[in-house]
């Protein structure tokens, strides 16, 4: 769901905690608090996963693979 090429290595702690941030706000009752919510909608963000944040980001499509290159092998 996370555009390509936007999370590295460093980033996993940081799905990891927007994970349980949803899972709180779907298994519980009493949802979320309100500083949860802002901070899930940060980190949702900070992936570009926000359509307003998916647009600021600059990715290259990938270009399709030239199969001539696995004959130059």
């Amino acid at each position: 769901m996370v555009p390509a090429d936007v999370l590295k290595r460093a980033d996993p702690w940081c799905v990891e905690l927007a994970s349980c941030l949803m899972a709180k706000a779907i298994k519980t009752n009493k949802g979320v608090t309100a500083a949860e919510l802002n901070t899930l909608r940060s980190l949702l963000a900070a992936m570009g996963m926000t359509p307003v944040d998916r647009s600021k980001m600059s990715i290259q499509a990938e270009r399709p693979k030239n199969v001539f290159t696995l004959l130059a092998d």
